[in-house]
């Protein structure tokens, strides 16, 4: 299920379906929660599910809270998710992750552009967001150097 947030309550969430009858409260400490993944999440959407229906498979760099892989996950389910990011992230990716019944969403890989091995699999296609600006250099470069490593011809 998809929770989203009640402007005028922030740790109140209500259901996908806008049913005013089915809340919860969510504690902030419970799983990381970044407010631009929760704003810019539907406008990303709009952008990337046209390029993506044929897609099967799908690397995301550098998955952050975890919030985003959640969502398209949910809303794309014709696409199997692989979320990544440094080791420091997995366990919150992990919690956003454990309130999916979707079954297309994968445990995250610990990822490193820089440093770790790449996964020793072919994508249909590779996204990040919000990520970026806070790479160095390096980071950015290797990134796009390695993604021909991953990605399957046509991606």
């Amino acid at each position: 299920m998809i929770w989203f947030r009640h402007p005028a309550s922030p740790n109140t969430y209500s259901s996908h379906s806008n049913d005013e009858s089915v809340m919860i409260k969510y504690q902030p400490h419970d799983r990381p929660f970044a407010e631009s993944s929760e704003q810019n999440k539907q406008v990303i959407l709009e952008v990337i599910q046209p390029l993506l229906r044929e897609a099967k498979n799908l690397l995301e760099i550098a998955s952050g809270t975890g919030q985003h892989a959640l969502y398209f996950a949910q809303t794309m389910t014709h696409l199997s998710w692989q979320p990544s990011d440094l080791k420091a992230s997995l366990s919150g990716i992990s919690s956003w992750i454990a309130d999916s019944i979707h079954q297309n969403i994968r445990s995250p890989l610990a990822l490193d552009v820089s440093s770790d091995p790449w996964p020793n699999e072919q994508f249909d296609a590779v996204f990040t967001a919000n990520s970026f600006h806070i790479m160095n250099t390096q980071n950015v470069e290797d990134l796009f150097r390695n993604l021909s490593t991953v990605i399957k011809p046509n991606g």
